[in-house]
């Protein structure tokens, strides 16, 4: 029994050590963390975003257009507080998950998911004094002599990232982590990652309708994607009979009578293409289901 006690009391005391060191840890981060950063502040120090936070930001967008996602870095903590001297950074942009084998970021419109920037610090006389007096070309001496205030300006830079398919395949949804360090005078790294949904109306789709009038039939085919679109169309050619000169075709097939029952077309991105078909049973009506569309990955 006492033996098994020995045990015990070792044991706990295992395990209070791996709580402490675990949790001291942790501790440990926060307070050089919390030590580096009252460090920068008292060197005057400031680098933040709308967008991006020290402790990684979450932003998620479910009505996402496909297109540009903006975010800004600054030079201070509000208007007031101002960084006095440039601070140069780098951002970096990446897409994880799923998404990162069929799409690639790109940052600022340049063909990299790297960008490097300056947050340039500058100063200007302001007039609070409200005498109607521009001030805007005054120089320190001038301002201040004249009652005016000489303030340091917020250095803002407006970014931007966008995503860029690296195959045929559609980028519906991603997830971009988007980190921001400075190179000088000091160090301090911001992120945020966000959550891209594209809006469901904007995804896009092949549609096909179908009209029968007194001399003819029509067969509307429509691209909603932002991308042009190869279709294959199959229909019974022993009911229906098609119009070569109707509208343009890539390429088409016919049955063993020589009536074409096939044909491949291309149509354009936000378009649509109209084919023209003949009933060969007048008595009959037919609709949009008698013809298959099969979208194609490439063109013939």
């Amino acid at each position: 029994m006492l033996k098994f006690r020995k045990y015990l009391i070792y044991l706990v005391i295992m395990l209070a050590f791996i709580l402490v060191a675990t949790n001291g840890f942790t501790f440990a981060k926060y307070v050089s963390n919390s030590v580096w950063n009252y460090y920068l502040n008292s060197k005057g120090f400031y680098f933040t975003s709308d967008d991006l936070s020290a402790g990684g930001m979450a932003t998620a967008n479910n009505i996402w257009d496909g297109g540009k996602v903006n975010f800004n870095l600054k030079n201070s903590l509000n208007d007031a507080v101002v960084t006095e001297y440039d601070i140069n950074y780098k951002v970096t942009c990446n897409v994880l998950g799923e998404a990162a084998s069929i799409a690639t970021c790109k940052i600022n419109g340049t063909n990299s998911n790297t960008y490097s920037g300056v947050l340039s610090n500058y100063k200007e006389c302001v007039n609070n004094n409200g005498d109607s007096v521009d001030v805007s070309s005054y120089d320190k001496a001038t301002c201040e002599i004249n009652g005016y205030d000489w303030i340091n300006n917020q250095a803002i830079s407006n970014l931007y990232f966008e995503l860029v398919k690296t195959g045929d395949k559609e980028i519906d949804s991603a997830v971009v982590e988007i980190i921001a360090t400075t190179t000088s005078p000091f160090k301090k790294t911001i992120s945020g990652k966000y959550t891209l949904h594209k809006d469901q109306s904007l995804i896009g789709m092949l549609t096909k309708s179908y009209s029968e009038y007194a001399d003819y039939s029509s067969l509307v085919i429509g691209n909603s994607y932002t991308t042009d679109k190869c279709v294959n169309i199959k229909w019974n050619s022993s009911d229906l009979r098609f119009d070569l000169n109707s509208n343009s075709v890539i390429s088409f097939n016919t049955d063993t009578s020589g009536y074409i029952n096939e044909i491949t077309i291309k149509v354009n991105s936000k378009d649509s293409n109209q084919y023209i078909f003949y009933k060969n049973k007048l008595d009959t009506i037919y609709n949009k289901d008698a013809f298959s569309l099969t979208e194609l990955d490439t063109c013939p």
